[in-house]
C-alpha cells in the first residue's frame, strides 16, 4: 500500500450554510416527489388496444344505459292516456292505438344524458327542482369519496408494514424458534395488523355513510317529486303526463348515481396504491444507473484516492461516518481495511460503488471524480463480495454467471461460459463443494447426472441412516468449548439443527443430560439454548426491543447495560443520539455486519443458555463454535473436524497439529507467511 493519509484536523464547521447544504444533499437522496393520481391516471400504462378496448366497453354501457330513461317518456304517455279514458275524453279504440304507438319508443337511442335532457325538454322548472337532488348526491359523493381514498391510504401502509414484518419473520423463522420470539413477534403483528383494520373499517364506514346518505336523499326525492308533482297541474302549467316524465326521469337520474357509488371504494383503494406506485415510477434518482451520461475512461490502472470526504448516511443526518477522511488506494495491489464494528470499513465500499454520495470531498479513481463518471459503466469495473451474500432463486450455475457483463455475456458462446464460470469456481474454491452435489456445470454434464438420479437417491438414503449411526458421534462435556472446522458443506451447521431441533434424525439419538432431546418440551427446551448464526437477521424495531425480543419485564437495564458490554457493544449504543432506541431499519440494514453480529452475541448471552451455539469463540457455559477462522478456536476444549459429514478427527489443537492430518492441513492453507502476517478464510 503506498499510503494512507490522514487529513490535517480542521475546524469543525457550524454554520447554518453548511448544514442547510448538507441536508439538501441528503434530501435530494431520498426524495419522492408526490405524484397526482386521478381515476383516469389509473390508465396510464394501457395500450393502444386496451384503450380501444375500454373506450368500445364504456359506449356499449352506456347505450344500455341510455335506454332507460327512454322508458320515462312511454311512462310519461301511458299516465296521460289512462287519465284521458278515466275522463272518458278518449275512446277504447283510441286507447289501444296509442299503447300500441308507445310500446315502439323501446327502439330509439338517446344521448348519455338522456334522463335530464328528457326533464328539461317537458318541464324546465321541475327538472331544475329535482336537480338539486343530483347535486346533494354529488356531494355526498365527493366528500365521502375523499375521507375514503385518505383512509385507504393509511390502511395500504399499514398493511405493508405488516407484510414486512411476516417476511422478516418467515425468512429468519430459525432464529425466532431458536429464541423463542414467535408469540412477541405474533403480538406485534397483531398490533400492526389491527390498526389495519382500523383504518380499513373507517374506509369501508365512509362508504357505508355515502351510500347511506345517497339512499336517504333519493327517498326525501320521492317525496319532494310528489310534492310539486302535486302542486304544479293546479296551476295548469303541465299536463300529468309530462310531470310523470320529469319525476321518472329525475328520479332515474339519481338512482343511477347512487349505482356508481359501491364502485368508488375500489377506485379509491386503486388510487391510493397507484400514488405510491407510480411516484416511485416517476421518481429520478440524483444516484442514476441508467443514464448514459457521464465520462468512460478508456484506460485507468485503478488509484482510488478520498480527498477529505465527509459523509452522513441519509437516515441518521445527526451522526457523521467520516469527517474530513483522506485515503489513498494502489492500483495493481491488496489494500487491507481493519478496524472495529462500525468504523466506516464498509462505507468506503458503499461510497466507491456510489450507493451514497458524500457531503463533502471527492473520491477520485486515477485523477477522475467518480460523480462525473458513467454510473453503469463505473460499477461494470468493479466487483463486489458484500458481508451478507445474497442469492438468487435459480441454478448455481446461473448465479455465478450474474458475475459476467452483459454487454460480454450478450457475444460469448455457451462454451466459453461454462469455462469462465468453471474457473471463476476454482478461483473461488467453491468448484469441489459444488461437483458434490451431483450436477454442477454445462449441459454435457447435466445428461450424464440425469441417469444417475436413481442410484443418487438410494445411495443417499442408505448413506443418511448409516452416517446419523456411525459418523456423527460427539460426547461434548458441560462447561466445555468445543469447536466444529471442516471444509464448507462438511455438516458443521447440520449439527446446530440438531441440537436446536429444527430437525429430528431418522435415526440415533442426540442426548443432553442424558435425556433424548426429543422427551423435552420443545419450547422449554430451546429456551435453554441461544444461537449465533453466520448470517445474523434483526427485525424492524429499535436495539432495545431486538435484543430483549419481548422478555423485556424479566430483563433489567442493568442486565442489557452488562450484555453489551460483553459483546463489545456499548461503547456505540451510547454513541447514538437514540441510544438503545436507535431504529435498526428492515433486517438490521441500518447497522454494519459487525454490528449486527455483536448484537446478535449480546441477546444471546441475555437468555443465559446452558448451550450456546456461536460461529466464533466463546466461554464460560457449553458453548459450540463453528468456525472457519481457526485462530478463534484454538483455546477450545475439543475440536471436532468434519468432512463429508462425519468427525474425521478430534482432540485439542496442540494434539491434531501433532497428527498431521486435515486439521493441520487447514491451519496450514490458512497461514498467509511464515513469519504470521495475518490469517484468512478458506
Amino acid at each position: 500500500m503506498d499510503s494512507i493519509e490522514k487529513a490535517e484536523d480542521r475546524p469543525k464547521s457550524h454554520s447554518s450554510d453548511r448544514d442547510n447544504e448538507e441536508l439538501e444533499i441528503l434530501d435530494k437522496q431520498l426524495r419522492i416527489s408526490d405524484t397526482a393520481v386521478g381515476y383516469t391516471t389509473l390508465y396510464r400504462y394501457a395500450t393502444g388496444r386496451d384503450q380501444v378496448i375500454i373506450c368500445l366497453c364504456s359506449i356499449v354501457a352506456a347505450g344500455s344505459g341510455v335506454v332507460m330513461p327512454l322508458m320515462t317518456i312511454v311512462f310519461g304517455q301511458f299516465g296521460g292516456t289512462f287519465s284521458a279514458l278515466l275522463s272518458d275524453s278518449i275512446s277504447i279504440s283510441h286507447f289501444n292505438h296509442q299503447v300500441d304507438h308507445f310500446a315502439t319508443y323501446y327502439v330509439y337511442l338517446a344521448s348519455f344524458f338522456s334522463a335530464i335532457l328528457i326533464a328539461f325538454i317537458k318541464s324546465w322548472r321541475l327538472a331544475l327542482i329535482m336537480l338539486a337532488v343530483i347535486v346533494a348526491i354529488v356531494l355526498v359523493m365527493g366528500g365521502a369519496g375523499k375521507q375514503m381514498k385518505a383512509f385507504g391510504e393509511k390502511s395500504l401502509e399499514s398493511s405493508a408494514t405488516g407484510v414486512l414484518m411476516a417476511e422478516e419473520a418467515i425468512s429468519s423463522i430459525r432464529i425466532a424458534t431458536a429464541f423463542g420470539v414467535q408469540d412477541h413477534i405474533s403480538r406485534k403483528y397483531d398490533g400492526q395488523m389491527r390498526e389495519t383494520w382500523r383504518m380499513d373499517f373507517r374506509s369501508k364506514a365512509a362508504l357505508g355513510l355515502m351510500i347511506a346518505a345517497m339512499m336517504c336523499i333519493l327517498n326525501l326525492q320521492y317525496g319532494l317529486a310528489f310534492w310539486q308533482g302535486g302542486v304544479l297541474p293546479g296551476h295548469g302549467d303541465i299536463s300529468v303526463s309530462h310531470i310523470l316524465t320529469v319525476l321518472f326521469a329525475s328520479m332515474m337520474a339519481g338512482v343511477s348515481f347512487g349505482h356508481i357509488a359501491p364502485h368508488l371504494g375500489v377506485f379509491g383503494t386503486a388510487v391510493a396504491s397507484a400514488r405510491k406506485i407510480f411516484a416511485t415510477i416517476d421518481r429520478i434518482p440524483l444516484i442514476d444507473s441508467e443514464t448514459d451520461s457521464g465520462d468512460k475512461l478508456d484506460r485507468f490502472s485503478g488509484k482510488v484516492i478520498f480527498d477529505s470526504v465527509r459523509l452522513v448516511y441519509p437516515s441518521r443526518p445527526s451522526v457523521a461516518v467520516f469527517n474530513d477522511f483522506s485515503l489513498t488506494i494502489p492500483s495493481g495491489r491488496t489494500t487491507a481495511i481493519v478496524g472495529p464494528s462500525g468504523c466506516g470499513k464498509s462505507s468506503l465500499v458503499g461510497l466507491i460503488e456510489r450507493f451514497y454520495l458524500p457531503v463533502e470531498g471527492k473520491i477520485l479513481l486515477d485523477g477522475h471524480d467518480i460523480c462525473n463518471l458513467n454510473l453503469r459503466w463505473l460499477r461494470s469495473q468493479m466487483s463486489l463480495a458484500g458481508q451478507d451474500p445474497v442469492l438468487f432463486n435459480t441454478s448455481i450455475y446461473n448465479n455465478i454467471a450474474h458475475g459476467l457483463l452483459k454487454e460480454a455475456s450478450k457475444h460469448a458462446t455457451r462454451e466459453s461460459t461454462d469455462s469462465l464460470v468453471e474457473k471463476a469456481a476454482r478461483l473461488a474454491n467453491a468448484y469441489d463443494f459444488i461437483s458434490g452435489l451431483g450436477c454442477s456445470f454445462g449441459w454435457k454434464l447435466a445428461l450424464v447426472c440425469t441417469s444417475t438420479v436413481p442410484v443418487l437417491l438410494a445411495c443417499g438414503w442408505a448413506g443418511m441412516q448409516v452416517m446419523a449411526k456411525l459418523e456423527k458421534r460427539m460426547k461434548p462435556k458441560p462447561g466445555e468449548f468445543v469447536a466444529l472446522v471442516g471444509a464448507s458443506g462438511s455438516g458443521k451447521s447440520t449439527i446446530i439443527s440438531l441440537i436446536e431441533r429444527f430437525y429430528d434424525p431418522q435415526s440415533g439419538t442426540i442426548l443432553v443430560d442424558g435425556q433424548d432431546t426429543s422427551a423435552y418440551n420443545l419450547r422449554q427446551y430451546q429456551s435453554q439454548l441461544a444461537l449465533v448464526s453466520q448470517e445474523t437477521l434483526l427485525f424492524s424495531g429499535s436495539i432495545r426491543d431486538n435484543m430483549t425480543a419481548g422478555d423485556d419485564t424479566r430483563l433489567t437495564e442493568a442486565d442489557i447495560s452488562r450484555a453489551c458490554e460483553c459483546a463489545n457493544l456499548q461503547e456505540y449504543i451510547q454513541s447514538l443520539p437514540d441510544g438503545i432506541q436507535t431504529q435498526v431499519g428492515t433486517k438490521g440494514g441500518l447497522l454494519s455486519g459487525g454490528q449486527k453480529q455483536r448484537m446478535a452475541i449480546a441477546k444471546a448471552l441475555l437468555r443465559a443458555p446452558k448451550v450456546l451455539a456461536l460461529d466464533r469463540a466463546g466461554g464460560g457455559r457449553t458453548t459450540i463454535a463453528i468456525s472457519h477462522r481457526l485462530s478463534t478456536i484454538q483455546k477450545a476444549d475439543l475440536i471436532y473436524v468434519f468432512d463429508g459429514g462425519r468427525v474425521v478427527e478430534k482432540g485439542r489443537h496442540g494434539e491434531l497439529m501433532d497428527k498431521r492430518g486435515m486439521y493441520w492441513e487447514l491451519v496450514e492453507m490458512q497461514r498467509l507467511g511464515r513469519n504470521g502476517e495475518g490469517e484468512g478464510e478458506q
